[in-house]
C-alpha cells in the first residue's frame, strides 16, 4: 500500500542527491481501534552512515513486528493492532553505500557536493543540519566532518524526513502523542531528534510540555 494512511506498506518519502530513495515502512495490523485513537511510534536509525549497528537494530525491530511467531504473539499483537508504527532504517542511503568502499568505512556525512568560494567538498553532517540554525563558524569549513550545511534542512535527507513528520501531523489532526525515537550506535542512548519535537510543538500548540510528547529511555545496542 502507499500513502500515509495505508494500513501497511513501504512509503518513499524522498530521494537523496544521488537519486536513492529514502523509505519509511509502516506497520499497523488488523485495527482494533479507530485511526484517531492510535498512538504513533517512529523508529529511526541514525543519520550517521557509519552506524551500521543502529541500522541493523531498526531492521531487526521491523522484522519482529512485521512477522511474529506464536511465542511472542501476546506481546506483539497488541502493539501492532493498537498502534501505528513507522520504521526508517536507512536515513542516509548515499553515505551508507559509500561506507562499503574502502577506506571509507567510518564516513558519517551524506554525499551531497557543496561548493563555496570556488572550493568544493563532499558531504554534510545530517544530524547537525536537522536543526533550526547552523553554525556560523562552520560556514567556511565545508570539508570538516562537522560541517552542518549552508542553511538548516538544506539537505534532501533532512528535508524529506521533516516533511514526513509534518505529514503525519497534518494527515491526522490529532492530539495524541507521537513517540519519535532515533537510534545512535556510539552513545548507548535512545534520542528524540530536535526537529521532531519542534514539528510536533508547532502543529499542536496547546501541548507545550516536552513530557506530553515523548518519553525517552537509555538503551544499549
Amino acid at each position: 500500500s502507499s500513502g500515509i494512511n495505508a494500513e501497511y506498506g513501504v512509503l518513499e518519502i524522498g530521494n537523496t542527491s544521488q537519486g536513492r530513495p529514502i523509505k519509511a515502512i509502516k506497520v499497523s495490523r488488523y485495527p482494533e481501534t479507530t485511526w484517531s485513537e492510535r498512538y504513533i511510534h517512529v523508529f529511526m536509525a541514525s543519520w550517521s552512515s557509519s552506524h551500521w549497528l543502529a541500522i541493523k537494530t531498526v531492521l531487526n525491530m521491523l522484522g519482529r513486528v512485521a512477522k511474529y511467531d506464536e511465542d511472542v504473539y501476546d506481546k506483539i499483537h497488541p502493539l501492532v493492532t493498537r498502534n501505528t508504527l513507522y520504521f526508517l532504517p536507512l536515513t542516509n542511503p548515499d553515505g551508507y553505500h559509500h561506507t562499503y568502499s574502502r577506506p571509507n568505512r567510518f564516513w558519517s556525512k551524506n554525499m551531497n557536493v557543496v561548493t563555496k568560494n570556488q572550493h568544493s567538498c563532499v558531504g554534510v553532517n545530517l544530524d547537525l543540519n536537522a536543526r533550526d540554525t547552523v553554525s556560523s563558524t562552520m560556514a567556511s569549513k565545508i570539508c570538516n566532518l562537522d560541517f552542518d550545511g549552508v542553511e538548516p534542512f538544506s539537505e534532501n535527507e533532512t528535508k524529506s524526513i521533516r516533511h514526513f513528520a509534518e505529514e503525519i501531523i497534518a494527515d491526522n489532526g490529532r492530539n495524541l502523542p507521537i513517540n519519535w525515537f532515533q537510534f545512535q550506535e556510539l552513545s548507548s542512548a535512545l534520542l528524540v531528534p530536535p526537529f521532531a519535537l519542534g514539528v510536533v510543538k508547532d502543529a499542536l500548540p496547546n501541548m507545550t510540555a516536552e513530557k506530553d510528547f515523548y518519553k525517552t529511555h537509555d538503551i544499549h545496542i
